[in-house]
């Protein structure tokens, strides 16, 4: 009997050191690399492509802002994930929205970090999103997002937001239990002089068409913004 209880001892040892391990290498940080792919999936409502690395988050950046049409598409977030502080790239142009549908499944994105600034005198818009149009997203959790918007010239419009830059209504638009911490979006002098400055805690701007169907609820942000003037 000792020596059966000894042995279930052991195998329970193993199998703590074995899942202890898995979570430890599912927590480390993104290295500022893209996926070839996602997880899994093929992006139906039924069977949404999975997302379980930052590096597949990445690779879902990559391909919206490349112009892959992801409208209809849906996207499901399977894992915490820590963006290391590493410079990101958010999802979505002026040219190429985000369309799709991204559910967070209560899962945290964490130390995400945009310094980038505006390049041009076009629509810049920043935040985990950038431009989105007709875009569901739910059930996401965001920690420690710094966005700091500096250098521009001849800038026009400025757009930015933790969640999204942003969001544009033409048909319907559901974003609904968002939570973002301690985050900070600041703005140098040269931007801060833009002709249209839009900076907000979740979203920075939203523009709908008559008739079109937003949805928005259980929103909260704690947001530091700050303003530099020249």
């Amino acid at each position: 009997m000792k020596k059966i209880l000894f042995a279930l001892f052991i195998l329970l040892a193993l199998l703590f050191l074995l899942f202890s391990g898995c979570v430890e290498e599912k927590m480390d940080g993104w290295d500022g690399s893209v996926a070839l792919s996602f997880a899994d999936g093929e992006g139906t409502q039924d069977n949404p492509y999975i997302i379980a690395t930052a590096e597949q988050l990445a690779f879902l950046a990559q391909e919206i802002n490349s112009g892959k049409d992801c409208a209809g598409k849906f996207f499901s977030l399977r894992a915490d994930l820590d963006m290391n502080d590493i410079e990101w790239t958010p999802i979505g142009t002026a040219l190429h929205s985000f369309k799709g549908a991204f559910h967070g499944n209560h899962h945290t994105i964490r130390n995400l970090k945009i310094t980038q600034g505006v390049h041009d005198n076009q629509s810049n818009a920043s935040g985990l999103f950038g431009h989105c149009t007709d875009a569901h997203i739910k059930d996401l959790r965001l920690d420690n997002v710094e966005i700091v918007l500096q250098s521009a010239s001849n800038v026009e419009r400025v757009y930015a937001g933790a969640l999204s830059g942003m969001i544009q209504v033409d048909a319907a638009v559901e974003i609904s239990n968002i939570i973002i911490s301690n985050t900070r979006i600041a703005a140098t002098p040269q931007v801060n002089s833009a002709r249209n400055l839009h900076v907000g805690g979740v979203c920075g701007y939203v523009t709908a068409k008559k008739g079109a169907d937003t949805f928005a609820s259980r929103l909260q942000s704690d947001v530091t913004v700050s303003l530099e003037e020249g």
